[in-house]
C-alpha cells in the first residue's frame, strides 16, 4: 500500500497546487511535483521508456490498459512533462 501512495504523490501534489489556484507550469509547483516523484523513486513505466519518442510512446499507449496509462502520466508529469505523451495517456485507448 505504501508503494501505491508513493506513486500517487506527484498527482496529489499537482492536484493540490491546481486546487489552490497555482499555474503549475509558471510558479515552480511543477518542479515540486517532479522533486516529489524523484524522492519516492518513481521509475520509468517500462524498460527503454526514456529513450522512446513521443510517437513511439503514443503508439504503445493506444493499445495499453488504464494501469499503464496512469503509470505513464505519473512518470511523465514528474520527469519530462511532454504534452504529447500526457495527451496520449489521457485519451481513451483505441480498443475501448
Amino acid at each position: 500500500m505504501l508503494q501505491t501512495v508513493r506513486e500517487q504523490l506527484p498527482d496529489l501534489t499537482d492536484a493540490v497546487a491546481r486546487g489552490a489556484g497555482y499555474d503549475i507550469k509558471t510558479t515552480g509547483a511543477a518542479d515540486a511535483v517532479r522533486g516529489t516523484a524523484r524522492k519516492v523513486g518513481l521509475s520509468e513505466p517500462w524498460r527503454g521508456y526514456d529513450k522512446q519518442t513521443v510517437s513511439e510512446i503514443a503508439k504503445r499507449l493506444a493499445r495499453s490498459g488504464d494501469d499503464v496509462r496512469q503509470r505513464v502520466l505519473r512518470y511523465e508529469r514528474s520527469h519530462k512533462n511532454r504534452s504529447g505523451v500526457t495527451e496520449a495517456a489521457e485519451r481513451e485507448p483505441a480498443n475501448a
